[in-house]
């Protein structure tokens, strides 16, 4: 008699299982070897984040931001950083190659604090910029869960520059398939 077999994964989690492979697993590593607890270190001293968290070693959130976060009054999450020259296009306003991954960051921080010790990655992120900002601008990102999956989280949130919005966006977010367990010895 046939054990119990696990149900083949969905496209979602193919998708996320190949992207691991390519992004985020070393040569000769496997998803086995993958144990990424995210941590974050609070800001500290005079600086405009200070008591707000961001996520060590993000080599490319450093770079496009970087993205602070913290809990609102109410303890919803909110996610943000200052614009400066670096973050603007051609024209002075800030790009929308760096807006869109302050929407990403929110959404995975969102899903640190809604999963079960899970690992996640998007799926799917879909904006709509319907405004700017400048340098100087503290943009902020607002997401929400709109739904919780035993495996995906689907979220929603605007990103603004004091009370205008100007990206709105929504995403999918799975849990990275567990290694298969080998039946090697």
């Amino acid at each position: 008699m046939r054990g119990r077999q696990e149900p083949k994964p969905d496209l979602a989690h193919r998708l996320a299982a190949d992207l691991a492979s390519r992004c985020l697993i070393g040569a000769g590593e496997s998803l086995a070897d993958v144990k990424m607890k995210p941590k974050a270190t609070i800001v500290t001293g005079d600086h405009p984040f200070a008591n707000w968290m961001i996520w060590d070693n993000e080599p490319f959130d450093d770079k496009a931001g970087p993205f602070f976060h913290r809990l609102d009054p109410e303890g919803r999450l909110i996610a943000a950083f200052k614009a400066d020259r670096s973050h603007l296009n051609g024209i002075s306003v800030v790009h929308g190659g760096c807006l869109v991954p302050l929407a990403d960051y929110s959404m995975f921080t969102l899903s640190t604090q809604n999963a079960t010790g899970d690992n996640f990655v998007t799926v799917s992120l879909n904006s709509e910029f319907v405004g700017s900002a400048r340098e100087g601008d503290i943009v902020t990102a607002y997401p929400e869960v709109v739904k919780r999956g035993k495996r995906m989280l689907f979220a929603r949130g605007l990103i603004v520059v004091q009370d205008r919005v100007v990206l709105s966006f929504t995403g999918t977010m799975t849990t990275l398939p567990k290694a298969p367990k080998s039946d090697a010895p």
